[in-house]
């Protein structure tokens, strides 16, 4: 099983959805730490264009905790219960204050819809499923490939705003 990480304390925490193969290798969630090799060049690893655009934003990366609602990798989804990794993710939202969702299952999870992180990017999300101290927005997944760093790059600066103009 993969740990979150970053520091317990942090006010700000990422959420993605399922770690992959280097993830599991390197035990820990995937925007985490900066990669190069692994056949990605360091510039369209997810981690590093989400390392990259919150600094960018101003937002330290070192002071964010960093997790994925499923805590194993994608094929062992159909062998457990989501309850269990909802559950989860709930006890590390509590412990922050604004949470960034940038992944489908996570979001749906909160909000109980069929609807992606595209129809969500850049909106603070309300649920009942959320605590009610914790500001949560989406993100639409950050892929691979530049096709949607425009997106990506929005909702982390409204993000960044909404951080910012609390402090």
């Amino acid at each position: 099983m993969l740990s979150p990480s970053g520091p317990i304390n942090s006010e700000i925490l990422i959420v993605g959805d399922f770690p992959d193969w280097v993830d599991i290798r390197e035990g820990t969630p995937w925007f985490d730490r900066e990669l190069s090799g692994y056949g990605k060049s360091i510039k369209t690893r997810p981690g590093n264009i989400l390392r990259n655009e919150l600094s960018r934003a101003g937002i330290n990366t070192d002071r964010v905790r960093y997790t994925n609602m499923w805590l194993h990798g994608k094929k062992k989804k159909d062998e457990c219960s989501p309850d269990h990794h909802i559950d989860y993710m709930l006890q590390e939202m509590v412990k922050a204050k604004y949470v960034l969702i940038a992944a489908t299952d996570p979001l749906r999870a909160l909000l109980g819809t069929e609807e992606g992180t595209t129809d969500w990017s850049g909106l603070v999300l309300k649920s009942k499923n959320i605590p009610s101290k914790v500001k949560v927005m989406a993100c639409v997944k950050i892929a691979t490939a530049f096709d949607t760093l425009g997106e990506v790059r929005f909702a982390i600066e409204r993000f960044a705003e909404i951080i910012h103009n609390d402090s």
